[in-house]
């Protein structure tokens, strides 16, 4: 099992910054200056499987400011209020007919 913390760089004060082009966001998305990768759910998923894992579970972390507006929006706003998102992923088992199959 493996339990990841992923920052949530699609967060609203997050995008904001980027669409005026606050200086200390000018580097996100170079990982070479920044050491940041810019992550998408699709993204994750596939880091995973290249690890041989599946996401199991994802939870939104929703600060407090937000909680209210996460309240009445649910969990379709997570992607613009979560200031982070936990992950837990779980190894993928072969399967079993692959397994058999190889025996013979």
């Amino acid at each position: 099992m493996v339990i990841a913390s992923i920052p949530n760089l699609s967060q609203l004060p997050a995008l904001w910054h980027r669409i005026i082009r606050h200086p200390a966001d000018s580097n996100l998305g170079r990982f070479d200056r920044s050491g940041v990768h810019p992550t998408s759910y699709r993204s994750i998923q596939k880091w995973f499987a290249a690890a041989n894992l599946k996401v199991r579970e994802v939870t939104p972390i929703i600060p407090k400011r937000a909680q209210s507006v996460y309240g009445v929006m649910g969990r379709l706003s997570a992607g613009w209020l979560a200031s982070e998102f936990i992950l837990v992923g779980v190894k993928l088992q072969a399967d079993r007919d692959t397994r058999d199959r190889s025996r013979t």
